[in-house]
């Protein structure tokens, strides 16, 4: 399991950047820290909390550099939420988005259950795309802890 933790400096909720008048002008990292910022100036539901965390991961990946094949992918075991490729690997990640907490409790979140249901889902996606079967698999997770401004992108987070 490897671990990709990146950092982020904290603007005050009082100080949050107008993003639309920056966006331009900032570096890609730099605004996905106002991303993050101006989600501490807001109370949200949580599903707008998380698809909100779910677009900072597709904005990570794409930053990568990696094509994203599918976003919220169901089947009638479960949801994927990002699918993409990078070189000859296909990789299904679940995205945890969290106001705070520590990064096992996050991880936890993911239970052998869920595990199971992402499998049985990426199965499925592959059915439906025997293009992709002679790809290798990989299942990562990207947590996003919004208090603390961190995005940990956990690859081979599971079998």
């Amino acid at each position: 399991m490897a671990l990709i933790g990146t950092s982020f400096t904290t603007i005050t909720a009082v100080n949050c950047p107008n993003l639309r008048q920056h966006a331009p002008v900032l570096p890609a990292i730099d605004y996905i820290a106002s991303v993050l910022d101006a989600l501490t100036c807001i109370t949200m539901h949580h599903c707008l909390l998380g698809q909100a965390g779910e677009w900072l991961a597709q904005l990570m990946i794409t930053l990568s550099g990696h094509q994203i094949l599918k976003t919220n992918f169901r089947g009638r075991t479960g949801e994927v939420d990002i699918i993409f490729i990078e070189i000859n690997t296909v990789v299904f990640v679940e995205v945890k988005t969290r106001w705070q907490c520590d990064l096992s409790t996050c991880f936890a979140a993911i239970d052998a259950k869920k595990r199971q249901r992402i499998l049985k889902t990426s199965q499925y996606f592959l059915s439906l795309n025997p293009s992709y079967t002679q790809y290798n698999l990989r299942f990562d997770v990207i947590i996003v802890r919004i208090m603390n401004g961190r995005i940990h992108w956990i690859q081979n987070a599971f079998p």
